[in-house]
């Protein structure tokens, strides 16, 4: 069976938002499409939550088709938290049943969906004290947050960082972080967001089972590999 090969078998169905082209958010068709089955080394999860990144509008515009290659009709969506239904031979790390959230490469079928085809290695558990809500939110931009003051920056207790935009999704994620790393923290943000960026220090409690999840299985060596180039060749000089 092909990797994320959908049910053509049964015919069974499910609901998704898929685009057939690019353009505006007039392209985002809410209809009936085959059910997902899990290839080799997937699974098959039930999507609670799904988060919008700017990238959805980035590819559903055509923004990303230079690099990507989608194939239409395309589900969007990156970000999802979800429960796995079913297997696909290999899988050894997860069980059905188990409560996971992840991310998907920019090019596949995306969480915008039911239910998700997605390589095991794209996935962790969820940290049991979130919400699917909470979860479908963490992913890239924790990850983000995660490979830019880890493993680019080197961040460590008693050093001093400047997070930009502090409000914003990464931003959040960075600061929490930060603070739990033991960094002293600065941010901007603006002057309707300052509130918000300060209770950011009262909930970095909560970022060390996030982040312990997030370093957890190989769907982060999966998205790091690609972050660390990416964020390297920003910080390059060249």
């Amino acid at each position: 069976m092909l990797s994320s090969q959908i049910n053509a078998v049964t015919g069974k169905k499910m609901k998704a938002v898929e685009i057939d082209t690019y353009g505006s958010s007039e392209t985002l068709k809410y209809r009936d499409v085959l059910d997902p089955v899990p290839g080799p080394g997937e699974v098959v999860a039930n999507i609670y939550a799904a988060s919008v990144n700017p990238v959805d509008w980035k590819i559903r515009n055509g923004e990303r088709q230079a690099s990507l290659h989608l194939k239409f009709p395309h589900v969007l969506g990156v970000d999802f938290s979800g429960v796995i239904r079913s297997l696909g031979v290999g899988v050894k790390d997860f069980s059905i049943g188990d409560e996971v959230f992840g991310t998907t490469a920019q090019d596949q079928r995306g969480c915008y969906a039911e239910a998700l085809a997605v390589p095991a290695n794209q996935l962790s558990l969820k940290p049991k004290g979130i919400l699917h809500k909470e979860a479908a939110a963490i992913a890239l931009v924790g990850l983000t947050a995660l490979v830019s003051l880890d493993d680019v920056a080197g961040l460590k207790s008693g050093e001093t960082i400047l997070v930009h935009a502090g409000a914003g999704g990464v931003g959040s994620f960075a600061v929490q972080y930060a603070k739990d790393v033991g960094a002293k923290v600065f941010a901007t943000a603006s002057a309707g967001n300052h509130e918000y960026v300060k209770s950011l220090e009262l909930m970095s409690s909560s970022i060390t089972a996030i982040r312990i999840s997030l370093r957890l299985g190989e769907f982060v060596t999966w998205s790091m590999k690609r972050l660390v180039v990416k964020y390297r060749l920003r910080a390059s000089p060249s």
